[in-house]
């Protein structure tokens, strides 16, 4: 018998996703701060995650349950926040940053003293960078994304059977967005679907869906110093909405060689785009490195151009580590031992 429990399952994505793991035979406990909302379910629970005792109170369901083979962390708020208005931004990390570490901490002891288990939790891709209109929401998503990565690293080296896998949806039509204007809303049925397929994938990081994957693949390589000068507001923050206008910023006095970025150029294509209420900014470069990914093709890595003599290639990877490892040719050769592009 499979059991899940589901901290923050009182809307929005959580209830989703406790919904869909019932229906797949899973045994499902709930918990969330407004527990008059989860009378649907057998077993729930009260717990609000910045209560100090929470922790042992998901404990306490867990053995309600007779056990807990995936815990799913769902609980979150977050709010633009422009003004920078200090109880915003101080709600926001007590909620994200005190409360996620104090119940994804709860479940991984727990898991360590009963023989494992499967950790999944909601961050966002508001992690990947500092977002000016909402600092605290970003700041707090990018420590869920280190601690979660911090803890599948700890489980590793101590050899727990705890498997993790980080959620990071673009943004989804909830409660949680309050209202506020932002792009590419997805639907949260949909991304509750795609939660448990990889889930079920022990996928170790999601990022949903695949334009908000280009998005941020894009926001990865865009040097600080042309992130800090870009007055983005979160209504054209995208590159890619589907049927609207192109602004491409050699139009607007970009170098046109597909090589640079211009920070200017790609300012004056957000502010029309902006005042023509919506499109997509085109930055040729970006379309120039995407255009070799070759997704569906062989992936032959002579077309990416310099390759290691005798070593390692890696390309678009994540939590790639190499120990005691020595490399040598028999004739000297000035090419790497190793070639990195967009690995870490």
């Amino acid at each position: 018998m499979k059991r899940a429990v589901v901290v923050g399952a009182s809307s929005g994505i959580g209830l989703e996703v406790a919904r869909l793991l019932r229906q797949k035979g899973w045994t499902v406990g709930v918990a969330a701060r407004r527990v008059e909302r989860l009378a649907e379910f057998e077993v729930a629970a009260q717990i609000d995650v910045n209560d100090a005792e929470a922790g042992q109170r998901l404990v306490e369901l867990a053995e309600r349950l007779g056990g807990m083979d995936l815990y799913f962390h769902a609980s979150g708020i977050g709010r633009q926040n422009r003004e920078l208005q200090e109880d915003i931004e101080l709600q926001t990390v007590e909620t994200n940053g005190l409360g996620f570490t104090r119940m994804v901490g709860a479940a991984y002891r727990y898991m360590a003293s009963h023989g494992g288990g499967h950790i999944a939790a909601i961050s966002s891709i508001a992690g990947t960078k500092g977002l000016g209109p909402a600092p605290a929401y970003s700041a707090t998503k990018a420590l869920q994304n280190t601690y979660v990565q911090a803890l599948e690293q700890l489980a590793n080296a101590r050899r727990l059977n705890i498997r993790f896998t980080d959620i990071r949806p673009g943004f989804v039509e909830t409660d949680l967005l309050g209202g506020d204007p932002y792009p590419m809303l997805l639907d949260k049925t949909r991304v509750a679907r795609d939660i448990v397929s990889s889930i079920e994938r022990r996928r170790h990081v999601r990022v949903i869906d695949w334009r908000w994957r280009i998005v941020t693949w894009l926001w990865r390589r865009i040097p600080r110093f042309v992130w800090r000068r870009l007055s983005l507001t979160l209504a054209v923050l995208l590159s890619l909405t589907a049927g609207a206008k192109d602004y491409v910023i050699t139009d607007f006095g970009a170098v046109s060689d597909t090589t640079r970025l211009s920070t200017e150029a790609i300012q004056r294509a957000v502010d029309r785009c902006a005042e023509a209420g919506g499109g997509r900014v085109v930055v040729p470069a970006i379309d120039e490195a995407l255009k070799d990914e070759k997704e569906r093709e062989y992936p032959e890595a002579t077309m990416w151009g310099n390759l290691p003599a005798k070593g390692f290639y890696v390309r678009h990877a994540r939590h790639v580590s190499f120990q005691n490892v020595e490399v040598a040719t028999d004739n000297p050769d000035a090419r790497p031992a190793f070639v990195r592009v967009d690995a870490e």
